[in-house]
């Protein structure tokens, strides 16, 4: 569709998109403005992108793109192109650019993590972008509901031509589409933990009509015990008095709360104390001053102020962006100042944006930052709407922080000398809250690797902390300056502007990450120094960088990923005493006490009628144990003891998710061990790595208040590894003991592969090796077998009978087999069929060795049975 393509194209210009306004459709009940969105179902097309790592070009094709994945789910989240070399997707002139930004989609559907025959597309949002052209805001659903997070934005030049696309995909396989839990039991949930963590009755907080979702929080970069794509309930919960508002995902397999952070944007942290005032006017109902009327001699200063600094941002965005208001089509700004909340002490030391208007503490609207920060977070909501957690979150601060600080720079009120330039909240009575231009002044990391980066829950992830990354860039990019061994030139505040605004309302979307930003920051730089936008150049793009690179935008935060050790050092192998996979119950595990709800082995049946607890990482066997919303004590143990070698070791893998919030970790699990029938004394002393994560709550009724635990989310499969050198030559139980309060439940403790073990060196190098008369002890094979068809039915055939042989790489291997549509089934070779019904047929078989270990990659054959 370029000119140079496309002969007798006919340059439309710019065009005037079908809706006048950035646009985002809510995950629960809203009152803005929507586009009419239009349901693409998704076809899989052999033509895909080359694909590079870590934004790596991909080698030169028809496309000459850039593209890189994600770290998270692996999947391509970014494409780029080079200046001059948009991606044509050859529709006509007129197919619109809601139609090409779903082609190109779907022609990138694999990459993308978009391939499955359920997954469908939905333009949700389109505005025009720099230079002519339009961004298409793209949102992923699975058997027609949407994924949480699960979007992309498409950029495209004034030919429809394509710039960019970024965003993530959730690359569901196959997933539950009806509920278990009810809509009902989902908003009980959601309010309890909303009411638990904000210290409020019940009675006080509402619920919007919960609807289904699919969460994955690999797409939010959130913690979390299961990893993958789960069919779920979200809602928000609300109280007017405290202010609260809080974005709530319940697991629709089994009663869970799997996500909870607040919506409340605020200039600082808010604490929780007792309240002394009521609160009035939120919502805003009788104005002392509105548009047009003049400033009255009782005004008190914050009145003044707040109304004067809503005008500086509402110019703000019009003069240099033709930005209407905070949703572009003329939103009136509504503020509150002095306003006391009943959670705090009066006065009031915050300020929040609450999602329709401004509310300020007692003195916090008489900083212009401030005021620009709060109304800024109304404009990222139009925008990006960048969830309000983790990554996301800090970015959606830092959007505020940026915006806010180039109003003051620019509107002549306030302080702003150089001493004070880059400092927020210098004109609150508390002073200033963050520097952008050192944000480590203020405990803020300034690059991503910066032991300052805040890697833990509170705070929903950091968001006030971690935003210091952004802020020191938007900082270089403005005023220039040498850090971490890279000279930025100033581009000037004018240019930054510019590039953050085009960022965050044509490239992000609700879940981007650093990552994200910074291929957002590269890309926008590009499309406007090829469209001459406010004088951007290529030599500003190359500062772009710079500040990129020196702030660490592409690399991971310094946080510790999940443990997960070695069974031994370089160069031993483990000699195993007992090594059990998990896959073969036998009554080597008991339950105590032995009615308890909390623990099954196996997994399934459990006492969730329809919910599948499986999560292993080896076979398909694990044990579970339950976080349930009601107090208990119950433990899993090992029936038999075992005898510990002389330096024995235990490792087992687990995974957890237990009831906690920012503000405290309220269920947990504890390793415990008996020795000759003795009482059972916790393991903590004894665990070498991947040991407890924090404490459980002693203020709530759990049983194992106040002792070490593992806690919290583990982020997947992890491991941990016990020291039993001190035990040898004793007979040795273990137990997996879990502790929960009366209210709310999570995921609960997934556990798989337990080994006793002891290392053994290698042998001293020798000339000659020595005969050896005795067999080495066992390894643990943790190899998985593969599966070979060796006879199948032809291609097209008039038989209705069927014969299937196969076989196994590991001798003494067992099968599982399934025909269409069916479950797996223990089988044999030959496999035979009779009396199949005409058309497609599907078969698939899997081997299982000795050791447990499942083939993952099932063979598969296909055939067509035809009618005579």
């Amino acid at each position: 569709m370029t000119p140079a393509t496309a002969p007798g194209h006919r340059d439309r210009g710019r065009r005037t998109p079908s809706t006048p306004h950035p646009s985002r459709e809510d995950p629960v009940a809203s009152t803005r403005a929507r586009c009419l969105a239009v349901g693409v179902p998704l076809a899989v097309t052999a033509t895909l992108l080359s694909i590079a790592h870590n934004g790596s070009a991909a080698p030169p094709g028809p496309d000459r793109a850039l593209v890189a994945r994600q770290d998270e789910t692996g999947k391509v989240g970014f494409i780029g192109t080079r200046a001059g070399e948009p991606i044509d997707v050859g529709l006509a002139d007129d197919a619109g650019p809601g139609s090409v930004a779903t082609t190109l989609l779907r022609r990138r559907a694999a990459g993308l993590g978009l391939s499955s025959a359920r997954t469908g597309l939905r333009v949700t949002g389109q505005h025009p972008a720099a230079g002519g052209g339009t961004s298409v805001r793209v949102a992923q659903q699975y058997a027609g509901i949407p994924v949480f997070g699960g979007e992309f934005t498409v950029n495209l030049d004034r030919h429809d031509d394509v710039l960019s696309v970024l965003g993530e995909a959730s690359p569901i396989a196959e997933a539950r589409t009806t509920p278990v839990v009810s809509a009902r039991e989902a908003r009980a949930a959601a309010i309890a933990a909303v009411g638990k963590g904000e210290g409020v009755a019940t009675d006080q907080l509402t619920a919007a009509t919960p609807t289904l979702t699919y969460y994955d929080p690999r797409l939010l970069d959130a913690p979390g015990a299961f990893q993958t794509a789960r069919l779920s309930w979200v809602t928000e919960v609300r109280a007017a008095r405290p202010a609260i508002s809080h974005t709530v995902v319940v697991d629709a397999e089994r009663l869970r709360v799997s996500l909870d952070f607040s919506n409340l944007a605020h200039a600082r942290n808010r604490s929780v104390c007792d309240a002394n005032n009521t609160p009035t006017q939120v919502p805003c109902l009788v104005p002392l001053r509105t548009e047009g009327s003049p400033p009255l001699a009782t005004d008190e200063a914050d009145v003044r102020l707040a109304f004067d600094y809503a005008g500086d941002t509402y110019d703000f965005f019009l003069s240099r962006f033709g930005r209407d208001s905070l949703d572009g089509a003329g939103m009136p700004l509504v503020s509150t100042v002095d306003y006391c909340d009943p959670s705090s002490r009066c006065p009031f030391k915050n300020a929040f944006w609450d999602g329709s208007q401004m509310v300020y503490g007692d003195g916090y609207a008489s900083a212009d930052d401030v005021v620009g920060h709060e109304l800024a977070h109304g404009v990222t909501d139009f925008s990006s709407s960048l969830f309000y957690y983790y990554q996301s979150g800090a970015i959606n601060e830092a959007m505020s922080d940026i915006f806010g600080e180039l109003i003051d720079l620019t509107n002549g009120k306030g302080g702003d000398t150089s001493g004070v330039r880059w400092l927020m909240g210098e004109d609150l009575p508390i002073g200033a809250i963050r520097d952008m231009q050192d944000p480590p002044a203020y405990d803020q990391p300034d690059r991503m690797q910066s032991p300052l980066y805040w890697p833990e829950e509170s705070d929903s992830g950091g968001v006030h902390t971690n935003s210091g990354v952004a802020n020191k860039a938007a900082y270089l990019l403005a005023d220039g300056d040498t850090f971490n061994g890279r000279t930025i030139s100033p581009v000037g505040s004018t240019k930054t502007a510019r590039l953050f605004y085009t960022v965050n309302n044509d490239f992000l979307v609700s879940g981007s990450d650093y990552a994200d930003l910074a291929r957002a920051l590269r890309q926008a730089c590009t499309n406007l120094a090829s469209a001459g936008t406010d004088g951007f150049t290529p030599a500003d793009c190359t500062q772009v960088d710079q500040a990129i690179l020196a702030t660490e935008m592409d690399h991971n935060p310094a946080q510790a990923p999940t443990t997960d050790p070695e069974l031994c050092p370089p160069g031993h192998s483990p000699a195993m005493t007992m090594h059990d996979s998990l896959e073969s119950p036998s009554g080597q595990f008991t339950i105590t006490p032995a009615v308890a709800e909390v623990w099954s082995y196996p997994q399934n049946p459990n006492d969730y009628p329809g919910y599948d607890a499986t999560y292993a990482t080896s076979g398909q066997t694990n044990i579970w144990g339950d976080d349930p919303a009601f107090v208990s004590d119950s433990a899993l143990a090992m029936t038999a003891p075992v005898t510990v070698p002389a330096g024995g070791l235990l490792h087992f893998r687990h995974a957890y998710g237990f009831e906690d919030d920012p503000f405290d970790t309220y269920d947990g699990g504890v390793l415990e061990y008996s020795v000759a029938g003795g009482a059972w004394q916790d393991a903590a002393a004894l665990i070498a790595s991947g040991g407890y994560t924090g404490t459980i709550s002693g203020g709530f009724d759990n049983p194992l208040g106040g002792r070490q635990a593992f806690v919290g989310e583990s982020n997947g499969y992890g491991s941990t590894l016990v020291d039993l050198s001190g035990l040898a030559g004793q007979p040795v139980r273990f137990r997996w003991r879990i502790g929960t309060d009366s209210m709310v439940g999570d995921a609960g403790w997934f556990i798989d592969d337990l080994a006793i073990y002891r290392c053994d060196a290698p042998p001293p190098p020798s000339p000659v090796p020595a005969p050896t008369t005795t067999a080495p002890g066992p390894l643990l094979d943790v190899t998985a077998p593969n599966t070979r068809i060796t006879e199948k039915p032809r291609k097209r055939t008039f038989s209705r009978k069927a014969k299937l042989a196969f076989r196994s790489t590991e001798a003494g291997s067992t099968f599982q087999c399934k025909l269409d549509r069916s479950k797996w089934k223990s089988c044999t070779s030959p496999k035979k069929y009779k009396k199949l019904k005409l058309g497609k047929h599907s078969f698939s078989v899997r081997a299982t060795d000795r050791a447990g270990n499942v083939d993952p990659r099932p063979a598969k054959a296909k055939w067509v049975v035809r009618r005579r």
